[in-house]
């Protein structure tokens, strides 16, 4: 059992993508990814956390979900994966839950890192895509001013997810060494498939067969798109609009599917005492993991901070203040743009969401109506969770089927 806990903004996105894209390849291989959706992954890590759910969400109750997707996983002969960055998060008491769900299994971590000083732009404009109404300024400062045992914050959520040794520590109770698997993300220039190749390795299959063409990493956005957001963000107050119609209609639909197609022009200036400071972490986490004995895949030099190109392909480094208004004011107008067309043809379903309408007895679950009374019933009647257990394992067995016809 490979449960892959993150950290945020280290290509988790790329491998769960590409996961995803390629669950029949993954079975072929003896790997099952239990669930019929990443967000069936998301929920259970929600619950897994006793994480707070928006009032306007509609899907249903987390309740349930974690133990759910454990029955599922541990369906499987040889090896399934349970992904989700969102895990570092939990403290060390729901790690321990998460063990005893899955006692009996052998249980193998996964942890990817990148090197700290490229983390913090990236990770400060992924606040921005929930809601962050801090400048870049007033962000950065608060990371290195604060820890995991501050108040309530996005800078205690940081240290959350981002104490390497921690995160470590809270995951690994109990493990060996070589069960606890380090996975780095290679240079920005490496190939796509680097990245898959070594979290492949991990789990134990031949990443060649995989198709990595509709997997997508998670863009960070430019200066000014950023600004931008961060801007209507201020706009909109702590309560504008609703968390869940936020994250579909803004961070998914605007922020994911516009925003971060644009170029990059800018990026978040990186002051020397910045530098200094990140440089310092990087290589204070890097000593660590020397010494830990855990399974490095990769290389440790991909933790520590590279130096930027120059020439034609440098990159443009600016304060806030230092954002171009027209620059602002382009990724708005386009930004409004998106918005009206989406209001006017709304988006066609994914892939993915196409197939689970497709998948025999799971056209019951697709239903969203159903999807939402089943969740409701899971958590009063435990009949409806093992109901829905029966239901996927039903759906797995014909598209074992599908894959077996010649």
């Amino acid at each position: 059992m490979y449960l892959h806990v993150g950290e945020p903004k280290s290509g988790t996105t790329f491998v769960q993508q590409v996961m995803w894209g390629n669950r029949d390849e993954l079975a072929r291989q003896g790997v099952l990814l239990p669930g019929a959706h990443a967000q069936d992954h998301f929920r259970a890590n929600q619950d897994l956390r006793q994480a707070p759910q928006p009032p306007d969400d509609p899907t249903g109750s987390y309740a349930g979900e974690w133990d759910l997707l454990v029955k599922q996983a541990l369906q499987t002969d040889r090896a399934a994966v349970i992904s989700h960055e969102l895990l570092a998060a939990a403290p060390e008491e729901q790690a321990a839950r998460a063990f005893e769900t899955l006692a009996g299994a052998e249980i193998h971590v996964v942890v990817s890192l990148r090197d700290f000083a490229s983390l913090l732009p990236a990770e400060w404009q992924e606040t921005v895509k929930h809601r962050n109404r801090f400048t870049w300024e007033q962000w950065i400062k608060r990371v290195m001013t604060h820890d995991a045992t501050s108040k309530p914050g996005m800078a205690r959520w940081f240290w959350r997810v981002h104490d390497t040794p921690d995160v470590l520590r809270r995951w690994s109770q109990g493990l060996p060494p070589n069960r606890v698997h380090i996975v780095t993300l290679p240079p920005p220039d490496s190939p796509p498939t680097l990245l898959w190749s070594r979290f492949a390795s991990v789990i134990g299959v031949d990443p060649e067969p995989f198709d990595l063409s509709a997997a997508r990493s998670n863009t960070s956005l430019g200066m000014a798109e950023a600004e931008m957001l961060r801007r209507l963000n201020v706009t909109l107050g702590k309560d504008g609009v609703g968390h869940f119609f936020y994250a579909v209609n803004v961070k998914e639909r605007l922020a994911h599917d516009y925003l971060a197609g644009r170029p990059a022009a800018l990026r978040p200036l990186m002051t020397d005492t910045v530098q200094r400071w990140a440089h310092e972490r990087c290589e204070s986490v890097v000593a660590v993991l020397r010494d830990s004995g855990y399974d490095l895949v990769g290389d440790f030099a991909d933790l520590l901070p590279r130096e930027e190109p120059t020439g034609t392909r440098a990159v443009r480094r600016v304060g806030t203040k230092q954002v171009p208004t027209e620059q602002i004011l382009d990724a708005a107008i386009g930004s409004l743009a998106t918005v009206l067309r989406n209001q006017y043809d709304p988006p066609p379903p994914t892939p993915q969401e196409s197939r689970l309408v497709d998948l025999g007895p799971a056209r019951l679950t697709a239903s969203p109506r159903m999807t939402r009374a089943l969740r409701k019933l899971s958590t009063r009647h435990p009949v409806f969770g093992r109901l829905r257990v029966w239901a996927w394992r039903i759906t797995e067995r014909s598209r074992a089927r599908r894959r077996a016809a010649p």
